[in-house]
């Protein structure tokens, strides 16, 4: 969240688009975690790909803003 709070606050796209880039980064690393949270049992099974599903959402809808951010270029 943090990352795309950044990249609104860029002037210029190509800017805009490398925090947008940390971001989808950022997407994947928490995938990491809530899998190494699941295997540790810290969390449920249903609960990990409730989550996953939340996050793979969540991955195309920023991968569709990175494109849209491109197409201004």
């Amino acid at each position: 969240g943090a990352n795309i709070a950044e990249a609104y606050g860029r002037f210029h796209i190509k800017d805009s688009i490398k925090f947008l880039y940390y971001s989808r980064g950022s997407l994947y690393e928490t995938m990491h975690w809530i899998s190494l949270m699941e295997e540790r049992d810290l969390i449920s099974k249903s609960t990990h790909e409730d989550f996953m599903i939340q996050i793979q959402d969540l991955g195309i809808r920023l991968n569709n803003f990175i494109t849209s951010r491109k197409a201004k270029l």
